[in-house]
């Protein structure tokens, strides 16, 4: 459960992703108060994960403190998000995950339908994969820009050295995550810099 850990391919299945299902996966569950753990007998035999989801009675209640802590539900909309990654699944279940968490979503899974949709629905976030099909993240981050300079950009990647996070500063990113993502820790981000960058007047 190790970002980036990859078993060994055989010489049919050269190509792989970025090593990053299971630690997403691990995390999405964690964030539901659950677990998963591997299970194989070794190398040909297959491999069991075990997924274990707390039902409804289980969930510790929160504290008076706690509730006292959480933001009101208009302090937790950041107004229209677009989420833009050509791994159509990882796109859903964070669009998913937002969206449980409050937030009004919209998924594309390239960059040109991303800037296609950017200028029908003026989101005030984007989430953009740099590593996409047709246009990569930076272009597409530059022209975001263009069409709406107030929008709020989050480079979300496989990738995390500091000269990733370079390149990102110099496309205009607001933000530079790294797959994957946690969903809270990005909303508590966002809604730090909205109001120094004035992207909500």
């Amino acid at each position: 459960f190790q970002m980036f850990v990859q078993g060994h391919r055989s010489g049919e299945r050269v190509q792989g992703g970025l090593g990053i299902g299971l630690p997403l996966a691990k995390q999405l569950l964690e964030l539901h108060g659950g677990s998963i753990e591997a299970y194989s007998q070794g190398r040909g035999a297959g491999s069991e994960f075990t997924v274990w989801l707390p039902v409804a009675e289980d969930r510790p209640a929160l504290t008076e403190e706690a509730v006292k802590s959480l933001p009101d539900e208009e302090g937790l909309r950041l107004g229209r998000i677009l989420v833009v990654d050509d791994n159509i699944e990882a796109a859903d279940t964070l669009a998913e995950t937002l969206e449980l968490l409050g937030q009004e979503v919209s998924v594309r899974y390239d960059g040109r339908t991303a800037l296609e949709a950017a200028a029908q629905l003026r989101p005030d976030v984007v989430i953009l994969d740099i590593g996409l099909p047709d246009i990569d993240g930076y272009e597409v981050a530059r022209r975001l820009q263009v069409m709406k300079p107030r929008v709020l950009l989050v480079a979300l990647t496989g990738w995390g050295q500091e000269k990733d996070r370079q390149l990102a500063r110099e496309a205009g990113f607001d933000l530079h995550r790294t797959k994957p993502l946690d969903p809270r820790e990005l909303l508590m981000a966002v809604m730090a810099l909205q109001p120094r960058l004035g992207h909500r007047a």
